[in-house]
C-alpha cells in the first residue's frame, strides 16, 4: 500500500511540473513528508553529532536525533528525517522546498548511501554519498 501511495505521489509530481512554483513547492514538500512517514521506524543507532562529507559539496554537517527523529543541517540545507534500524531517511530543504532525499546506512563512524533530486527518493538519479563522523 505504501508503495502504491508513493507511486501515486510520483505521478502527481510529474503532472504538477507545469504548475506555478508555490503550488509545486508545496506539493514537493508534502510528498517529502509522506515519504519520511512511510520510512519511519524504531532506530537501532544514532547519527547525532558532527559529520564531514567526502567532498565539500555539503559543507558543515550536523545532526540532532531524538529517538528515531532526525533534524539538523548539511551546509545550506535544513535536514529532516528518520532512522529506521541503522538506515537514515533524510530530506534536505532550502529556499522553501525539498531539493534532495537521502537514504544512507550507518556502519560504525561512516554513513554511506545515496542522495537523489527526486521526491520521493529514486534510484534512477541517485548519486553516492559518504559521510564520516567527526571525532
Amino acid at each position: 500500500m505504501k508503495s502504491l501511495a508513493l507511486q501515486f505521489l510520483c505521478v502527481l509530481a510529474v503532472g504538477l511540473a507545469g504548475c506555478n512554483s508555490g503550488k509545486k513547492n508545496a506539493f514537493i514538500n508534502e510528498a517529502a513528508v509522506a515519504w519520511l512517514s512511510a520510512n519511519a521506524g524504531p532506530a537501532d543507532t544514532s547519527i547525532q553529532g558532527a559529520w564531514s562529507g567526502s567532498d565539500e559539496k555539503w559543507g558543515a554537517i550536523h545532526f540532532q536525533q531524538t529517538e528515531s527523529k532526525i533534524s539538523g543541517s548539511m551546509g545550506r540545507h535544513q535536514v529532516d528525517g528518520h532512522m529506521k534500524g541503522s538506515v537514515a531517511y533524510l530530506t534536505l530543504r532550502s529556499d522553501g522546498r525539498v531539493h534532495y532525499t537521502v537514504v544512507a546506512k550507518k556502519r560504525g563512524s561512516i554513513l554511506s548511501g545515496f542522495y537523489s533530486k527526486s521526491v520521493p527518493f529514486s534510484s534512477l538519479d541517485q548519486q553516492p554519498l559518504e559521510l564520516k563522523r567527526n571525532e
